[in-house]
């Protein structure tokens, strides 16, 4: 069986947190323990079944910013969970950049 390096599934598990892939990507209520382990705060149940629905009829735009979008305006409904979609949203995908600038 093939093992997944941790920052593959830690990008898979932020997906959850774009609402176009929200549908697919929460599975029983539930956000994955590599996302809430950045948490400061418990997520509410209620929290996640509104993201859930509101996920669900979001009318996704050909922008890459319509997370962070989605995430600024629904933050007083969702106050922890966005806070904790917009931390995870904002690690870089990959520190290649970083490390061109040492060679």
């Amino acid at each position: 069986m093939e093992t997944k390096h941790s920052a593959l599934n830690f990008r898979k598990d932020v997906q959850i947190f774009d609402p176009k892939m929200a549908k697919d990507s929460i599975r029983g209520h539930e956000i994955p323990s590599s996302l809430t382990a950045l948490s400061d705060s418990k997520i509410t149940l209620a929290e996640i079944i509104k993201y859930e629905v509101i996920a669900a009829s979001f009318v996704a735009e050909n922008d890459q910013k319509a997370p962070f979008k989605f995430w600024k305006s629904y933050a007083v409904e969702m106050p922890r969970l966005s806070t904790l979609a917009l931390k995870c949203l904002s690690i870089p995908g990959s520190s290649a950049s970083i490390e061109r600038s040492f060679f």
